[in-house]
């Protein structure tokens, strides 16, 4: 309640013309009943006084009538009985509380109160107004006091009268004239008259207020609509000036009416220079402006047009006439029965840039003969080229939003992966050789290069993978280095890769305080195989000695053919050498002797086997292959098939 008060009084307050109006209604509210009761009711009284007084003297006038048996003056002996009667017979009905009557010089001869005959009237209205035929009357209201001083116990006109004989004054008649009841009258009918002036004052005042505040109430509304628009207004202005993208109102004809400051600092105008200005000629390339003005006279017409409510691309111009790309959402908005324009300008000079730069990074990524895969920052793939297909046999629908994970072969554990990511996550790349899965099931081997991609905050955005087949390159090597470490006839380790292997096994038991047993081995009667039966059988007797070999020795082991039919054989951490290698050779020695069943034939041969332990027989590796080398020739001196430790 108090705030509908409020507003429409405060509205009020703030018109200087209802204000004023206001205050003039409260003005007369107060000074109407003020005029009412010190000026227009006082004068009533005085007219009421006025009318008394008439009658007073009218009272006075049919007593002084009385003809007194006087010369020159009024004295006692004036005063007659019958006179004395005539008052006592008049004074109620005229209403008199008491009668005097006064000789010329101011002496009470006669009075109705007895205690005042013989007094002396010495005031000087008596003798400059009354002795001089002037009448004076007063009104002594209840309680107050007479001209002479005395207290009155009614309201009263208190007047006197003078008698004059021949021009001349003779005495004067004093009267008290009862107006209590008329003047009681009077006084009710003044509160009456004050009671409705005061009331109709107020009521006039109400409805004074009631109008002003109705229209106080109006002017509010009408003020906080206002005050409303100008805050949104206010409001809008301010967005409008801190978005990025340029905001531009025109009208159907074209005329720019709002211009923000991105447009500013976008085109190179102030909205000074282009509000109210053709939109068109402003900022649209002179190519454009047909077409343009033509879309204008449609949207003027309906409100409507082709690039109305949708986002389309163009091409704007700056101040100083240079071109750049934008795009443009526009929508239409009726206001006051004619059509307006609002678009959303961005300059997307540096999208276009980089899209021109991805259009060719794909060209590339797409030219390329390795295979790319890009993936987001979970691993999903978004992006492969034509070489990824070609390569793995899945196609771009196939493989865009799942994970790689499709082309695993499953030839790598766990912690493959595991170190693979610590290093992509860590480093920000890794790479190295993977064996993956096409889709038809053939395995493959790949080089796999892959390299995070960050934003300029450091998190991962994208992960880029570069696939390269290297299936037929690992075969080639791995030819090339049979051909360069293994034996073409047996497939065993050939005399290169003899040595690279003792030399390493040397290191590790040298820094593990262990033994190692060299062993050199030589057959006993091949050439007689080779003269009997041809090469081929010897070749194939070869390579069934490497067999029976290899399936005696551990894994860890080395069998290689030296040459002919020279083998050596490497026992790594042997605890006991000599018990070992005796074992071992004893072993070697039962397989070798048992016959070769070879194409038909039967062939038999032995071997005869020097060996050397480390650190006993050597230290290095040319010594032990000395000391077994010798041991050897020793062996075949002693009879062949058997064996002889270097002593």
């Amino acid at each position: 309640m108090n705030r509908l008060l409020i507003g429409p009084l405060a509205a009020l307050w703030h018109s200087t013309v209802l204000r004023s109006a206001l205050l003039a209604a409260i003005a007369l509210a107060i000074l109407f009943p003020a005029f009412n009761h010190f000026s227009v009711l006082p004068r009533y009284q005085d007219l009421m006084i006025h009318f008394l007084e008439d009658e007073a003297v009218r009272t006075a006038t049919h007593i002084g009538s009385y003809d007194f048996p006087i010369q020159d003056r009024i004295n006692k002996a004036s005063i007659t009985r019958e006179f004395v009667e005539e008052i006592a017979l008049l004074a109620p009905d005229l209403k008199l509380v008491k009668v005097k009557v006064f000789s010329n010089d101011g002496e009470v001869v006669f009075s109705t109160d007895a205690s005042d005959v013989g007094t002396i009237n010495s005031h000087s209205y008596f003798h400059e107004q009354v002795a001089k035929g002037q009448r004076f009357t007063k009104l002594v209201v209840k309680e107050g006091r007479s001209m002479e001083g005395s207290k009155i116990l009614k309201d009263v006109v208190e007047i006197y009268a003078p008698v004059m004989r021949e021009g001349r004054f003779v005495g004067a008649f004093e009267l008290y004239y009862d107006v209590t009841r008329k003047l009681a009258m009077l006084r009710e009918t003044q509160r009456v008259s004050l009671i409705h002036t005061v009331l109709l004052t107020a009521f006039m005042l109400a409805i004074v207020l009631l109008i002003l505040t109705r229209a106080g109430g109006e002017i509010a509304k009408r003020t906080l609509a206002q005050f409303h628009q100008e805050q949104s207004e206010n409001r809008f202005r301010t967005i409008a000036n801190s978005v990025q993208d340029a905001l531009v109102e025109v009208d159907s004809r074209g005329e720019i009416l709002l211009w923000n400051r991105s447009a500013q600092r976008m085109f190179g105008f102030s909205a000074d220079e282009v509000v109210g200005e053709s939109i068109e000629k402003r900022i649209m390339p002179e190519r454009f402006r047909l077409s343009a003005r033509q879309a204008l006279e449609r949207f003027h017409e309906s409100g409507g047009g082709a690039h109305i409510g949708c986002t389309v691309e163009l091409v704007g111009m700056k101040k100083d006439g240079s071109e750049f790309p934008l795009e443009l959402s526009t929508s239409a908005v009726e206001m006051d029965g004619e059509w307006h324009a609002l678009g959303t300008v961005r300059d997307i000079t540096l999208r276009k840039e980089a899209e021109q730069k991805l259009k060719l990074g794909t060209n590339v990524i797409d030219q390329v003969l390795e295979g790319v895969i890009i993936t987001d920052c979970k691993g999903l793939i978004e992006k492969v080229n034509p070489a990824f297909t070609d390569l793995t046999g899945f196609q771009r629908e196939e493989a865009i939003g799942v994970k790689p994970n499709l082309l695993r072969s499953g030839r790598h554990d766990r912690t493959f992966y595991a170190e693979m990511w610590k290093s992509l996550l860590g480093n920000g790349y890794w790479q190295g050789e993977v064996w993956n899965r096409q889709k038809n099931g053939s395995l493959y081997l790949e080089w796999l290069s892959i390299s995070a991609i960050k934003a300029d905050n450091g998190e991962i955005t994208n992960f880029v993978g570069v696939i390269s087949d290297i299936t037929q390159r690992k075969r080639n090597e791995e030819r090339l280095e049979q051909l360069a470490f293994y034996d073409a006839l047996t497939g065993i380790p050939n005399r290169m890769l003899f040595h690279e292997r003792l030399k390493h096994d040397l290191n590790q038991v040298k820094r593990n305080k262990q033994q190692l047993a060299v062993f050199f081995l030589d057959l006993d009667y091949f050439k007689k195989v080779n003269d009997t039966y041809g090469h081929e059988v010897g070749d194939k007797l070869l390579q069934e000695t490497a067999r029976r070999l290899q399936n005696l020795l551990r894994k860890e082991d080395t069998v290689a053919r030296l040459g002919g039919d020279e083998f050596a054989i490497i026992l790594k951490r042997v605890t006991q050498a000599r018990e070992d290698s005796e074992l071992v050779a004893s072993k070697v020695i039962q397989a070798l002797v048992a016959p070769f069943e070879i194409d038909g034939n039967s062939c038999q041969v032995g071997t005869s086997i020097g060996i050397g332990i480390f650190p006993n027989d050597g230290n290095e590796e040319s010594v032990l292959i000395k000391r077994a080398d010798e041991a050897m020739y020793r062996a075949k001196e002693g009879g062949r098939n058997q064996f002889f430790f270097y002593s």
